[in-house]
């Protein structure tokens, strides 16, 4: 067993998710920016943003002058802003990406995207993408964009994706449901969500942000059978070995929107979890309230000795060692997670040029209809 010593207490805890918050698609071409490396990655790191706004909830925003200050630092060192598709599909073929690749995501399709942030992605040129609950864009909500600005932001580049109809939770039900009736509700809210954006798009990438960035296997597995990407909101870097089912982003608000933080978490790299024995399900059981998360790490370039977890409110949490080559872990809180959405987050040194390995793992307490009072 080793205890290992706390590192950059910066990294201690992600930034939580968020709440507020197939069929191939042309790809869009960005030109390539001045100072674009020719070498190839094998990651990739996505942005998740709500508002970008000043007097919305905090906990979701960006304020306009806190998103320029990012996309000017991505702008002026170098990093290569590429299509999400463009990203997957690389990875997911096993091929390289441009060194120091990042993605740039919205979730909820809210109008302050089209009003402050449409302009600075536009007048760079870079691609982005929206993901849209599209019952709100349907009602032609004030608070949300329309859908003729979402073609127009689509013919500048970005990439329009699905996020459910009316932003549900898709995991938390009172009630048990049979095959049939669970069926027909993410029919209802994520296939009629897609059939909207391919009506009033002309387009069907089948790239779904989970609401809340809740998951579990039944709906991984209904994606799965659907021919969905899953895109979720726990920390990290997504490589050739993620979970494309569940794959990560770093949220981007509040007290994480510093630029300090920013910088860091864009040079983050993916972990490389090979193997996981009590890991997929995020859901836990009806009492569990200390779930143990058993993984396995391939050799890489990073400082296993100091490797470090953390539990959502706890700070660092053991870290136990069960094998040797491969590299085989396991933590467990301490304490109680809280209800709710948490998260492990492991993060490792890289050998010599400063960036951070992450691996992180969502858990859901005390949302199934099984819960007790």
């Amino acid at each position: 067993m080793i205890r290992t010593p706390l590192l950059m207490p910066l990294l201690v805890i992600a930034a939580l998710g968020c709440s507020g918050s197939a069929e191939e698609a042309p790809v869009v071409e960005t030109p390539a920016m001045d100072g674009d490396p020719v070498a190839g990655d094998d990651h990739a790191v996505v942005l998740q943003y709500h508002f970008v706004a000043e007097g919305t909830p905090r906990v979701t925003s960006v304020t306009p002058a806190e998103f320029e200050a990012h996309l000017d630092h991505l702008t002026t060192n170098g990093y290569a802003v590429r299509p999400l598709l463009e990203l997957i599909a690389a990875l997911r073929s096993g091929d390289t990406v441009p060194e120091n690749s990042v993605a740039i995501t919205f979730d909820d399709a809210y109008i302050s995207i089209y009003d402050n942030a449409f302009p600075l992605l536009k007048a760079r040129g870079l691609p982005f993408t929206v993901f849209v609950n599209t019952e709100p864009v349907d009602a032609g909500s004030a608070a949300f964009t329309s859908w003729d600005q979402l073609r127009e932001m689509q013919s500048a580049g970005a990439t329009i994706a699905n996020h459910t109809v009316s932003h549900a939770y898709l995991v938390r039900q009172p009630q048990p449901e049979d095959a049939a009736a669970y069926d027909a509700r993410l029919e209802a809210e994520i296939d009629f969500a897609e059939e909207r954006i391919e009506a009033e798009l002309g387009v069907s990438h089948r790239l779904f942000a989970y609401p809340f960035g809740e998951y579990d296997d039944r709906l991984r597995a209904w994606l799965a059978a659907e021919g969905y990407i899953g895109i979720g909101q726990h920390s990290g870097a997504m490589h050739a070995g993620s979970d494309f089912l569940a794959l990560p982003r770093f949220p981007f608000s509040g007290d994480y929107a510093d630029l300090q933080g920013f910088a860091e978490k864009i040079d983050a790299r993916g972990l490389p979890v090979i193997a996981a024995e009590e890991l997929v399900e995020p859901t836990l059981a009806t009492r569990e309230r200390r779930p143990t998360l058993s993984f396995e790490v391939a050799a890489g370039p990073y400082r296993a000795g100091q490797l470090n977890c953390f539990a959502t409110g706890q700070d660092r949490i053991e870290v136990e060692v069960i094998g040797q080559d491969p590299l085989r872990l396991r933590v467990q809180a301490p304490r109680d997670v809280p209800a709710g959405r948490s998260r492990y987050n492991c993060t490792a040194p890289h050998e010599s040029d400063g960036s951070w390995f992450w691996f992180s793992h969502p858990w859901l307490r005390d949302v199934g209809p099984d819960t007790p009072a």
